[in-house]
């Protein structure tokens, strides 16, 4: 009886046991965007700050904000396709678009504007190695309304200190173009920095009119300022 009684007992917490494993296994699932999320400032290096890294690891990144310093006074919105999933900052690596993009922007700008952080955010929070990829793909269009509404509260948040955008999607805007799941990104972002309160910047335009990506190879690349036609292209400004 003494056997069949502890054999009882330890089927019964072997049970337990996997009921508890399985809850906090929905429970993980649930809230794995925050698990993932940065404790900011993370210190990336002896320049460098990550004040917030809104992300789930391989999947989507919101948004990633890097500063030079823990309290900035400036910073730009700078707007790309889709994050590359390389930048984590617990790890101290910054992914060689970022790192282009913060080396023309933090402690450098435009004509006497200094930028001293940025906040970077995609036309889609999809992690994805090649933006083509995005084509054939549903997960973007579901992931819209949270990423615009993301972008919008942002920027309300930053009110005090972000006023000017840099566009550098490249060409990559037509993956998401003619079914407007970038173009409502594009005007949420018009709606919240609107003209001329603010100033709309790329690092050229491209030969199909669209901002240029930070690592296309252009000599002297800098900030130039922009505007955005009706068609979504863009033209340099006068």
């Amino acid at each position: 009886k003494q056997r069949i009684k502890k054999s009882h007992y330890s089927f019964i917490n072997s049970r337990i046991l996997r009921h508890n494993l399985w809850i906090f296994s929905l429970y993980l699932e649930k809230h794995k965007t925050k698990i993932t999320m940065s404790t900011p400032p993370i210190k990336i290096n002896d320049s460098l700050f990550c004040l917030a890294n809104d992300w789930e690891k391989g999947e989507h990144r919101y948004s990633l904000e890097l500063s030079k310093t823990e309290n900035p006074k400036n910073t730009i919105l700078v707007v790309g396709v889709n994050p590359g999933g390389k930048t984590d900052p617990e790890e101290k690596y910054i992914g060689r678009t970022i790192s282009r993009v913060c080396d023309l922007v933090i402690d450098n700008g435009e004509g006497d504007t200094k930028y001293d952080s940025a906040l970077f955010v995609n036309l889609t929070p999809k992690i994805a190695i090649t933006p083509s990829s995005l084509k054939n793909s549903d997960e973007p269009q579901a992931l819209q309304k949270k990423n615009i509404e993301v972008i919008r509260s942002l920027i309300q948040e930053r009110k005090n200190r972000i006023s000017n955008v840099l566009f550098c999607f490249g060409n990559s805007f037509k993956y998401g173009k003619d079914n407007g799941l970038f173009t409502k990104v594009i005007d949420a972002i018009k709606e919240e920095l609107p003209l001329p309160e603010s100033k709309y910047w790329c690092l050229g335009i491209s030969n199909k009119g669209y901002p240029i990506h930070p690592l296309a190879h252009i000599k002297d690349m800098r900030l130039t300022e922009c505007s955005i036609n009706q068609d979504f292209t863009f033209s340099l400004k006068d």
